[in-house]
């Protein structure tokens, strides 16, 4: 069997999309790794730990932080974000092991979260990540979601040109001409 043009480009397209989900896996694993090899820390019982970034706010204004906890520790730890005025901006107990939100940074500075061991028996083992919202979360996501944009135009385009060529073709058997189909 001969594929048509519209064929090609439609399994050139899933194979783009499928691509970009290896992209995503390969990132999101080496991300997980990262976080977990390279900022984690013992967290004794009353205790606390503090990590402290300079946030521009010249791009967005926007804050992030991810806190990944061992399991059944996330009861007894909260967590706080402090702006460079020394106010506290976020402040609450982690609703879950993995906990990644975004706050509002409005001014340059020096950002700290502290993540607070309310137990009095257990020790906690977090891992911890601070900095502005594009170089926390959009740093990963920009590959995969130009391979994905662009896989899916692809499959897009595929299936355009499909419909047309059946069309096409179609019209052509009616008239007995097929002589110049692609």
């Amino acid at each position: 069997m001969l594929l048509r043009r519209g064929q090609i480009l439609l399994i050139a397209g899933g194979i783009v999309v499928v691509t970009s989900f290896a992209i995503l896996g390969y990132y999101s694993m080496k991300f997980v790794s990262s976080l977990q090899n390279e900022s984690r820390h013992e967290i004794a019982p009353g205790s606390h730990f503090e990590l402290q970034r300079y946030i521009s706010s010249a791009y967005s204004h926007q804050g992030a932080y991810i806190v990944a906890l061992s399991e059944g520790n996330n009861q007894d730890v909260r967590i706080r974000v402090i702006d460079p005025a020394n106010q506290s901006i976020v402040d609450k107990p982690a609703a879950s092991p993995f906990v990644i939100e975004t706050f509002s940074a409005p001014q340059d500075g020096n950002y700290t979260l502290s993540v607070t061991n309310l137990s009095q028996n257990s020790t906690v083992v977090a891992s911890a990540v601070l900095g502005d919202q594009e170089s926390i979360v959009g740093s990963q996501t920009q590959v995969y979601s130009y391979a994905l944009i662009a896989g899916i135009a692809i499959a897009v385009a595929g299936a355009a040109i499909t419909i047309i060529d059946r069309k096409r073709l179609k019209e052509m058997k009616k008239f007995g001409d097929t002589s110049d189909l692609v």
